[in-house]
Order: structure tokens, then C-alpha cells, then sequence
């Protein structure tokens, strides 16, 4: 029986590329049946400091990919 320390570095990359091109061929076929988009609701709350930066950290992250957004703040 061959284990992983027998086997040579190539051969682990190897072994590790063709497990993540198994996953992703998965993950394209599961992909491809979606086809509604649906929205999500975060909500930070709490006593304490966090809760407007991971906001606004979160509005950055929206506008760098492009995506709607609106912020409630009270």
C-alpha cells in the first residue's frame, strides 16, 4: 500500500490538482442550476465597539465587486 510519505512531492501536487479539478467540476455543475439570486440580510448587534466597522467593511467589500447594497444605522 503506497501512502502519502512514499509518494514524491510531484506526485502530491499532482494527487492534490486533480482532487481540487474534481471539486470545482462539482461545484460548476451544482452552479449551473442556479439561476435565482436571492438577497441577504446581515444584521451586527451588540453593547461594544465592532459592530459600524465590520459595516462599513462590508460596504467596501460590496462596492469593490460591483454588488447592491443599503445601510440602516441608528
Amino acid at each position: 500500500m503506497v501512502t502519502k510519505t512514499d509518494m514524491s512531492e510531484a506526485d502530491l501536487d499532482a494527487r492534490h490538482a486533480e482532487k481540487m479539478r474534481k471539486k470545482k467540476a462539482a461545484r460548476d455543475k451544482i452552479m449551473a442550476t442556479k439561476t435565482i439570486e436571492k438577497g441577504l440580510l446581515i444584521v451586527h448587534t451588540g453593547k461594544g465597539k465592532g459592530k459600524s466597522t465590520a459595516g462599513f467593511g462590508m460596504i467596501f467589500r460590496s462596492l469593490v465587486m460591483d454588488t447592491k447594497l443599503l445601510l440602516f444605522s441608528s
